[in-house]
């Protein structure tokens, strides 16, 4: 490594250095007002959060920000440092966090609205099996190595269920104990794109008007080029075995309603 190089690595770290100890100085615990919107779709992998969050970026003055320092494995906390950078800006931002009591404490220094976005679990299983085959095992909801991609049909939806639907049953029940949360299911916002926005926007009092976001819809709807299959009702074949499962699961938590994930237990 060359002297230049090692003279960059190091200002760096100089600098992280210095804005961690300003904010903790000066920031930390302290609510910051300003009058821009800040919203947080917090969602399960395979929800339609990218085509949800290009929608509500497409709305006059927002931007897409993202929260977090890396992706990959890694849990998707939010970072206070990059929260304080966008601060000032309206923002809205995508990312597969699971609810706390500080992530609370940052949504509320720093006024964030949450969108929670879930899906039926039983398609998500589906989803998940093709996205490990066509694009990437990696992901904070379990470990996954890249050769069980070639893994059978039934063998692959079964380590998901076993290993990496308990996450989404962590995030939903987490987002259960936030009180100012919206949350929004897939299949409506795969049916009616439109429909879901407006109720966002009356939900937190955005004040965008219906021809405002559904010119936000129709600009979204012309750029998204991440086409996914979009299909509901592709659980329905999951064999007998990992559906019990996930019903199991469901078992557990007897008071809580699981119906925007799909799952009734008065009809297992």
């Amino acid at each position: 490594m060359n002297k230049f190089k090692v003279r960059e690595m190091n200002i760096r770290a100089d600098f992280n250095w210095f804005a961690t100890r300003l904010y903790t100085r000066f920031v930390a615990n302290q609510k910051l007002t300003c009058n821009d919107q800040h919203l947080l779709v917090a969602c399960q992998p395979k929800t339609g959060s990218t085509y949800l969050t290009r929608i509500l970026g497409a709305l006059p003055q927002f931007k897409s920000a993202v929260l977090v320092p890396g992706y990959g494995r890694r849990e998707q906390e939010l970072d206070e440092l990059r929260l304080l950078s966008w601060n000032t800006s309206s923002y809205v931002a995508h990312h597969h966090v699971r609810y706390s009591e500080y992530t609370q404490l940052l949504m509320d220094r720093f006024d964030i609205k949450p969108v929670v976005l879930v899906r039926n679990i039983f398609d998500i299983v589906v989803s998940l099996r093709d996205h490990f085959r066509e694009e990437s095992v990696e992901g904070p909801m379990g470990f996954v190595f890249p050769y069980m991609a070639d893994w059978p049909d039934s063998k692959i939806e079964e380590l998901i269920v076993h290993m990496i639907v308990p996450w989404y049953f962590n995030f939903f029940l987490s987002w259960l104990e936030c009180k100012q949360k919206i949350i929004i299911r897939y299949e409506e916002l795969n049916k009616d794109a439109l429909l879901t926005v407006n109720n966002i926007n009356s939900h937190y009092a955005l004040g965008f008007s219906a021809q405002t976001i559904s010119e936000a819809v129709e600009l979204a709807n012309s750029s998204f080029t991440r086409k996914n299959r979009a299909i509901i009702g592709r659980g329905k074949d999951l064999q007998e075995s990992s559906k019990q499962q996930i019903y199991l699961m469901a078992s557990f938590y007897e008071d809580v309603d699981f119906t925007p994930l799909g799952i009734s237990l008065s009809k297992p």
